[in-house]
C-alpha cells in the first residue's frame, strides 16, 4: 500500500483528479499496470498527451524515470486493457517500436 498526502479538495471530493491519479499509479506501478491506466485516461479524453508531458518535469526524482516511461508511451489509441498490457512488454522487450490501431 502507498499513500501521499491529498489536497483539501481532494479529500472533500473523495477523489483525485485523473491526472493525479494517473501520475500516482505511473509511479508506483509496473509499466505493464500503469500503461493500461493512462491509456484509458487519454481514450476517455480526461487528460491530453500536453498535460501529461507537463506533468513530468514537476514529478520528484522518486519514480520519475518510471512515470516517464508511462506518460510518454500513453496513447488514445489501443483499443483495450490487454492491448495495453501488450504494448507495455513489447516496450520493455524492444522499446516503443508497436504502434497501435494501424489500418
Amino acid at each position: 500500500m502507498r499513500w501521499r498526502a491529498v489536497s483539501a479538495a481532494e479529500l472533500e471530493a473523495r477523489v483525485t483528479p485523473p491526472l493525479r491519479t494517473v501520475l500516482d499509479v505511473a509511479r508506483d506501478l509496473p509499466l505493464e499496470e500503469a500503461l493500461p491506466i493512462a491509456d484509458s485516461a487519454r481514450r476517455a479524453g480526461a487528460i491530453s498527451p500536453r498535460e501529461m508531458r507537463g506533468a513530468i518535469a514537476g514529478l520528484p526524482r522518486t519514480g520519475r524515470s518510471r512515470a516517464e516511461t508511462v506518460l510518454l508511451n500513453a496513447s488514445a489509441a489501443p483499443a483495450n486493457a490487454f492491448e495495453s498490457t501488450l504494448r507495455a512488454h513489447c516496450i520493455e522487450a524492444v522499446g516503443p517500436l508497436m504502434v497501435p490501431q494501424v489500418s
